[in-house]
Order: C-alpha cells, then sequence, then structure tokens
C-alpha cells in the first residue's frame, strides 16, 4: 500500500495532475516522523532523508543527532528485546517537501481565482 502512495503521487507531481496534490502531500507527511521505541521500529523513507534524531536512553541520558540517509522503503521491526535507546526521526526534506507542495497549492488555488 506504501509503495502504491508513493509511486501514485510521484506520478501524479510529475504529470502536473494538480487536482491530486493533497496525494503528494500525504506521501510527505507519512515520511516525516520515524520511531525507534521499545521493540518497535517504524519508518517511512521515500528516495533518502536528512533529519533531526532525539534520543533518549535507560540510563536518562540524551541523545541529539543529524542523520542523512539513502534507503528507500518502509520498514516496520519488532526486535525481540526492548531497545536501549528510543528515539523519534524527523525528516526534514519531507518538512520542506510539504511546504512547497502547500505553497504551490495556495499559488495555483489564487491564480486559479483571479484569472
Amino acid at each position: 500500500m506504501i509503495l502504491t502512495i508513493n509511486v501514485a503521487a510521484g506520478f501524479t507531481a510529475i504529470t502536473q495532475k494538480l487536482k491530486y496534490i493533497w496525494l503528494s502531500v500525504v506521501n510527505q507527511c507519512l515520511q516525516i516522523i520515524g520511531i525507534d521505541m521499545d521493540h518497535i521500529s517504524v519508518d517511512y523513507i521515500g528516495i533518502g532523508d536528512i533529519g533531526v534524531e532525539f534520543g533518549w536512553a535507560i540510563n536518562e541520558s540524551v541523545e541529539f543527532n543529524l542523520t542523512a540517509a539513502f534507503e528507500p522503503g518502509f520498514s516496520f521491526i519488532e526486535h525481540a528485546t526492548a531497545l536501549s535507546v528510543q528515539t523519534i526521526q524527523f525528516d526534514l526534506i519531507a518538512v520542506v517537501f510539504v511546504i512547497a507542495l502547500l505553497s504551490v497549492n495556495r499559488f495555483i488555488e489564487s491564480a486559479t481565482q483571479s484569472s
């Protein structure tokens, strides 16, 4: 299903099917957050990501990392033991794409209304 959304969103963006721009926004929103909590890791990356990661460990230490990856796809991993560091990742590229898509959509709507 995720692959279908990604392909459809990419196709509609490339072919400029402007009435389906919402699909690209949803696709990018799904990519913004990734988590590694307790026994579960969930992440969805379109092509790659550049992001920030906040983590906290059992010994109460806190981590902040900048990340970059090229590993497209969706992953859901259930670990046998609890993870020692719990993290939340935010994909900055996805955030930029959401802002850009919403800006383009607003520009198109205002241009359509004025003509």
